[in-house]
């Protein structure tokens, strides 16, 4: 597994709204060297440059891999978030798992800056790239700035009935709604990563390198005005790639999962 850093210029692409509103999202590889080299279960950063706003830069999500990368054009679902004077023709891109947002941003490019092992990072010096590779030393670090002290290891410690916030109404640019990541190892830990809709076994076909690999998808929408209490047992449930982007690829007829599992028996 490796870790990358995406990034996204807000004045050219509403980096905010499509991380918000979006669990499944694809990202340009403009770095056409690196192609080869990603793989699903890979971290990738997302990165969101000043874009004019002095001080803004800085790490607003933690993603995971779950395709490799394939040719798409400006027919996909981020068309509507480009300006329109950027919207590329076809591009290699590859799709990622959101599992936490923080658009203050958590990690600020200002602190980076200041850092003593992670000054040096490529972002920081040549920040005129889409797709950056870090060194295992620099992803361990950036992992540690992420999670900040208030993450807890230890999912025994927490009463899985009393579950964890999600859906803070944040004031940035737009509007953020936080996932929490500790719901979604959570929901893991008691449902396994086993698909609920076509029991898809990603270890099973892949073997080690499928280990513990799934997405997790929230049956009750983050898209609201109010904090909302999230339950892993009886909120979130674990789908393939395959089936999550089924549910949400019309955003105006989100399934459920029961009503995809209908559409699989009855193809």
């Amino acid at each position: 597994m490796q870790t990358w850093i995406f990034q996204g210029n807000p004045k050219h692409f509403d980096v905010d709204t499509y991380l918000t509103e979006e669990e499944i999202i694809t990202w340009s590889v403009r770095q056409k060297h690196f192609v080869d080299q990603m793989q699903p279960g890979d971290v990738v950063y997302i990165w969101r440059s000043d874009g004019g706003k002095r001080g803004t830069g800085g790490v607003v999500a933690k993603t995971i891999a779950n395709s490799v990368p394939y040719i798409i054009d400006q027919t996909d679902n981020r068309s509507e978030h480009w300006t329109e004077d950027h919207v590329p023709d076809e591009f290699a891109s590859i799709d990622l798992e959101v599992l936490d947002v923080d658009l203050a941003p958590r990690v600020k490019r200002v602190d980076l800056l200041e850092h003593e092992q992670l000054a040096d990072m490529l972002i920081l010096r040549n920040p005129v790239n889409t797709n950056y590779l870090i060194s295992e030393e620099h992803a361990a670090l950036l992992q540690k700035l992420w999670d900040g002290p208030s993450v807890k290891d230890d999912l025994q410690a927490i009463e899985v009935e009393n579950g964890h916030i999600e859906g803070k109404l944040q004031t940035y640019y737009g509007q953020c709604y936080e996932r929490n990541a500790t719901n979604r190892r959570m929901a893991i830990e008691i449902h396994g990563t086993t698909c609920m809709a076509c029991s898809f076994d990603f270890e099973k076909v892949y073997g080690e390198r499928g280990r513990n690999f799934i997405e997790v998808h929230h049956i009750k929408p983050l898209h609201i005005t109010k904090e909302t209490r999230v339950n892993p047992e009886t909120d979130l449930v674990p789908l393939c790639a395959n089936c999550h982007r089924m549910i949400h690829r019309n955003p105006q007829q989100v399934l459920t999962v029961e009503e995809l599992k209908e559409l699989l028996e009855g193809k």
